[in-house]
């Protein structure tokens, strides 16, 4: 293009083409240098579709000229309403006709129509079938806002019908349907200017700005001298109307995107063309006519401007080397070609050849957004591994939703070593998204609609500002979380507060339940009883107990706002409410300046737009909260976009900024194009559409269009294909499923050329496509011949654990060559009966793996069962055996928040008081005389191991005798692990002290044994054994699931001779019974499942010699010493 001058010439208006946006951007800096204004105070202006765009303009135009300053980058609706306010009188610097002000008063106005006629439908939509005639303000709200947005939408696209309705004419042709529209709409209209001294509305706006400015003279003053409009794929009819008028009187330079350097108005797609019974051939090229009526239809609207024209087009396909697959489909479109031959099928000579190593399409098949995620992450490292010159800001990733793939972005992209960590950024989240303090403020707007549940309110506690306010520490946060659960905190914050939910007005588990219990005990010990109906909570003392006090305040400060916020206020009331929230419940530092703002000037906003709106009317809490959480969540967070990191962002308009690597995610039939169903009163889906008229899917097509074209080196498309939880098929988007046929229609895989048409597309798509495993962890991402990869190291483990072999790996000679304890104490021994395999991870590799951390209940007992229920069998146990008083007892359990409620609570206590009573009672012999004074034991023993004879010293203080015995005891099931504890202090009690020949007694409530008394010789003997293999379990593990051995041990032994047999028939069942206590079932849980098991064994069928050796040699003496005590 060669430089020109603009003054003076016949044309005002200038439309730049381009197929290339750095073109365009290249261009607009040389006007905008030749047409400098000569004052450098003056502000440049440059209409944009988004913000993105504007700060990409900003970045190149700085990279080219050296600076930019003084240009400002407004929205078309912006700039236009600025434009009115300069060349109309009375135009307010807010139209009273926007969608808000619009909401408020038809708030106001639309009760007083509902008796009418013509407002039945909306009527019986507010009211219902109720004869009262109180309506659901937020309802009512929801509602008015739905018209509102049907009505900018018709002054913006349809103001012919708002100007005849304002006259009288209701256009019944129209309006049928819907014959409430026209009446409301005068309403709004004379209740507007009977209350301001302008009646404009955007519709009247238009007509009379196109009248003043064609009837003008001269410019009116203030008009800027040039305005430049960049990349912005489509404007409403009327705006184009408005700029064309304007071009009378300043210069309009107009920058557009446009995909095909040829003349593509006629151009429609297939379906079209098939309904009209027109020749396919004349499609022109298919995806611009499938994907680009948008584009269309707005350089269809320009065509009649009375313009200069300059085109600059330019291909991608670059003709000294061969064109990539991608180039070839952008230059497809740019010359408007179909290369698709509809007459040949029995080869594929005529379509055009792609090389094997060809990766510039991409389709990855997932499972999962999470997975889409991950696979992006390794496709990105391989992509900047074969590519030295590729930058995180060269790479864009669009999403339909953002919001929704947000957390799980952050969870893969920030959270990966070092070595693979790739700068990112997160653009179009929700402010509400971002930040905790805008989240946190409309939950506490929403309480009287929540339980306030244990878990809700101290994960309101957690948000910093809330933490600051209260001046809580983590670990006092910590300690809390742990006393709210134990204190029996559950849901509500008082008996009345409860009593909304239906529930019985009793504050027992509720907030104030719990911290009466903390509060008390901190003056107090729980053995003291009860005060005042109130059990002590023991756990709270020394200084950490502040954090109680902490708690109470922050549960009266929520005491007082929920009773706000059960009331109706006027909006400037209102304001001040939600002000008092800040400061009652937050404290703010510099990081939370933004969000703090941004709710003051949300109270001032809700303030002026009823003010303006006339609406003095009492406004719900329900309204509120609605009208809190739309507008902030409408509000975009504070991240910006193309900040020199790879740009996560959602597909919006004008987001195809070029970019080496595009790629879209979740690209799924259901998700894109997106769906936004017409409202059932839209006259304008009621009615036939116009050329410019906006569609949302159509907008989605064209984004996926642009996104194609955007793309420089790589498009990357991924969608779920696959359901995760059962592996059924997903259809990806229609969008991708064109574009992959007509690649496949359209192109060859080099050496295919033979195939017939059919068999090559597939060969093609085949090659462009990934079709990946549902787990990260999968092994075909780690093998040399697979064609997939992975550089997350994190995942070799668990595809080791798949690969090896079912027998254990054998463990590092290192850790044989340590040496022998001599000294062992009866707890360390006591812990490998438990677990042979724990205790070699925990005392031998300091490897421990971490419990689950208990989570905080939300409802209260309705059973008592799990660890709960077998800890009050435990209590009661006890209590009986003490002879403690039935009653009072229930009554602490039930202070204690231990039963379930009313009758289910003492249902439950006297049935568990009478199951252990049988217990109970056989123990009493037993522990007749109570126990005898604790010994402290000293055994030397010495056992056999591989490296000979050694010696060893066995200390334990003598637990649990009784004159008639050892006796333990327990409220449940005796369980193998159970007794081999037994057996072993029964084994030190009898080499200790072999002159009290007494028996051992292990009793539980469905069953009872007895161990005989033996020798110290004997006793010795055992221990040895036992000593040997703990020893030997320090060096390595030894493979015994304890409760599994016994399972196995039991049915080798005949109940009727009492004889030990390992035949045949008697492994087969051994073997058997070992495997489901392994593997457990539907009322057995899984050894197996213990972390410490699953670290070494997959199963019992590789060690059946070494597990069977180790359970005869340790369990058999103690079968053979045990059997059934008649005392239960």
């Amino acid at each position: 293009m060669k430089a020109a001058s603009f003054k003076g010439t016949a044309f005002l208006l200038y439309l730049y083409q381009s197929n290339h946006l750095d073109t365009l951007q290249i261009l607009l800096s040389k006007v905008m240098a030749l047409q400098a204004p000569e004052n450098p105070f003056t502000q440049q202006q440059i209409l944009v579709q988004s913000p993105g765009m504007a700060q990409w303009l900003k970045l190149q135009l700085a990279e080219q000229q050296g600076i930019v300053a003084n240009v400002a980058f407004p929205l078309p609706a912006s700039f236009i309403w600025q434009m009115f306010h300069l060349v109309l009188q009375d135009v307010p610097e807010q139209s009273p006709f926007n969608k808000e002000a619009m909401s408020w008063r038809l708030m106001r106005l639309l009760p007083q129509r509902l008796q009418e006629p013509a407002f039945s439908t909306l009527k019986h939509y507010l009211l219902g079938e109720q004869e009262s005639e109180d309506i659901d303000s937020r309802k009512l709200w929801q509602l008015a806002q739905k018209i509102a947005d049907i009505y900018d939408q018709y002054l913006v696209y349809r103001s012919e019908w708002t100007s005849a309705w304002e006259a009288g004419d209701d256009l019944n042709e129209v309006s049928e349907s819907q014959p409430w529209q026209p009446i409301l709409w005068r309403d709004l209209v004379d209740d507007t200017v009977s209350s301001m001294d302008s009646l404009y509305h955007r519709g009247k706006l238009y007509i009379d700005f196109v009248e003043q400015l064609r009837v003008a003279s001269a410019a009116p003053e203030g008009l800027p001298e040039q305005v430049f409009i960049f990349g912005i794929s489509a404007l409403p009819p009327a705006y184009v109307e408005a700029l064309d008028a304007l071009a009378l009187h300043c210069e309009i330079h107009l920058f557009l995107t446009n995909p095909s350097e040829q003349y593509w108005g006629d151009v429609r797609d297939v379906s079209t063309l098939l309904k009209q019974q027109s020749d396919i051939s004349q499609v022109g090229n298919p995806l611009l006519a499938s994907m680009g009526k948008l584009g269309r239809d707005y350089i269809e609207l320009l065509h009649p401007l009375n313009k200069q024209e300059t085109d600059i087009f330019a291909s991608n396909v670059n003709e000294q080397q061969a064109p990539s697959l991608l180039a070839m489909v952008q230059d497809d479109i740019l010359k408007l070609q179909d290369p698709i031959d509809y007459q040949k099928f029995d080869n594929s000579l005529h379509k055009r050849q792609i090389e094997p190593d060809d990766c510039s399409v991409q389709l990855h098949l997932c499972h999962s957004p999470r997975r889409e995620l991950e696979i992006l992450h390794d496709q990105l490292l391989a992509m900047f591994e074969q590519d030295p010159e590729l930058n995180p800001r060269d790479i864009i990733v669009m999403v339909p939703d953002v919001n929704r793939y947000g957390p799980m972005i952050q969870a893969v992209f920030g959270s990966t070593s070092a070595e693979t960590r790739l700068p990112f950024a997160i653009s179009d989240r929700s402010a509400t998204q971002e930040n905790p303090v805008l989240l946190s403020f409309l939950e506490l707007l929403a309480l009287p609609q929540k339980r306030k549940s244990a878990a809700e309110l101290l994960a309101l506690l957690e948000v910093p500002a809330i933490m600051r306010r209260f001046e809580l520490a983590e670990d006092e946060l910590k300690s809390l979380r742990q006393w709210v659960r134990e204190a029996g905190v559950r849901w509500g914050l008082d008996g009345s507060d409860r009593s909304r939910w239906q529930a019985p007005e009793d504050e027992t588990h509720s907030w104030l339940f719990g911290l009466k219990r903390m509060l008390l005990g901190y003056a107090m010990p729980s053995e003291a009883g009860l005060h005042q109906g109130v059990l002590a909570y023991d756990e709270v003392q020394g200084k950490i107990a502040l954090a109680v006090g902490k708690l109470a305040d922050f549960i009266d400060q929520l005491m007082l706002l929920e009773q706000q916020l059960l009331s109706a206020v006027n909006a400037a009331q209102w304001r001040l409410r939600l002000q008092n929230l800040l400061s009652n419940i937050y404290s703010f530092d510099s990081d939370d300046e933004t969000e703090q703002l941004r709710l003051h000037k949300l109270f001032e906003t809700l303030v002026e737009q009823c003010s303006s709106s006339g609406y003095m009317e009492l406004v719900s809490p329900e309204l509120i909260l609605d009208y809190c959480r739309n507008q902030l969540n409408a509000q975009r967070g504070s991240q910006r976009f193309l900040a020199g990191q790879i740009n996560f962002c959602t597909l919006l308009p004008m987001r195809a900024i070029p970019f080496k690597v595009v790629c879209l995610l979740g690209m799924n039939d259901s998700e894109y194009p997106r769906s936004v169903p017409s409202m059932g009163f839209d006259l304008m889906a009621q009615n036939p559409a116009k050329r410019g008229d906006r569609s949302r899917r159509d907008d989605d097509r064209y984004l996926f269009l642009e996104a194609l074209l955007a793309a420089q080196d790589t498009l990357y498309v991924s969608y779920i294909a696959h359901s995760a939880k059962d592996n059924s098929e997903q259809t990806p988007s229609v969008l991708v499923a064109e574009l992959c046929d007509y690649i496949g229609q359209s192109c060859v895989l080099k050496g295919d050329e033979q195939l017939n048409v059919d068999q090559s597309a597939k060969r093609l798509l085949t090659h462009i496509s990934c079709e990946h495993p549902l787990q990260p962890f999968s092994s075909e991402y780690y093998q040399s011949q697979s064609d997939k990869f992975s550089y997350a190291q994190r995942w070799l483990p668990a595809v080791a654990a798949q690969q090896q072999s079912k027998a254990p790996e054998p463990i590092e000679e290192a850790l044989l060559n340590e040496g022998y304890i001599a000294d062992i104490e009866m707890d360390e021994l006591l812990a490998f009966s438990r677990s042979p395999i724990a205790y070699f991870y925990q005392r031998r590799l300091k490897v421990s793996f971490p419990r689950l951390s208990e989570q905080l209940e939300e409802t209260e007992p309705f059973l008592v069962e799990g660890l709960a229920g077998f800890s009050m069998k435990q209590y009661l146990l006890e209590q009986q055996l003490n002879n403690a008083d039935k009653k009072q007892q229930f009554a602490l359990l039930h202070a204690a928040g231990s039963l379930p409620h009313g009758g289910f609570g003492e249902v439950s206590f006297e049935q568990q008081w009478q199951d252990l009573e049988p217990l109970a009672d056989a123990l009493f012999p037993l522990l007749a005389g109570g126990l005898v004074k604790r010994q402290q034991l000293a055994l030397d023993l010495e056992y056999l191991h591989e490296d000979g004879l050694q010696q060893c010293r066995l200390s334990a203080w003598l637990k649990n005798q009784y004159a008639q015995g050892l006796v333990s005891y327990r409220p449940g099931s005796i369980r193998g692990k159970d007794l081999v504890a037994a057996w072993l202090w029964h084994l030190v009690f009898h080499a200790s002290l072999p002159e009290q020949a007494l028996s051992s007694y292990v009793l539980g409530r469905k069953g009872a044994w007895q161990l005989s008394p033996l020798s110290a010789e004997q006793a010795k003997e055992y221990l040895a054994l036992w000593l040997s293999h703990l020893q030997q379990g320090l060096h390595q593990p030894i493979l015994l699931p304890i409760e599994s051995a016994w399972q196995w041990i039991s049915q080798c032994k005949d109940k009727k001779t009492g004889s030990i047999e390992y035949s045949e028939a008697n492994l087969d069942k051994a073997r058997r019974a070992a495997r489901n206590q392994f593997n457990g079932g539907p009322f057995a849980q899984a050894e197996g499942a213990d972390p410490y098991i699953q670290a070494q064994l997959n199963d019992l069928e590789a060690i059946w010699p070494q597990f069977e050796a180790s359970a005869q040699a340790l369990l058999g003496p103690l079968l053979a010493h045990l059997e059934e005590f008649a005392g239960v």
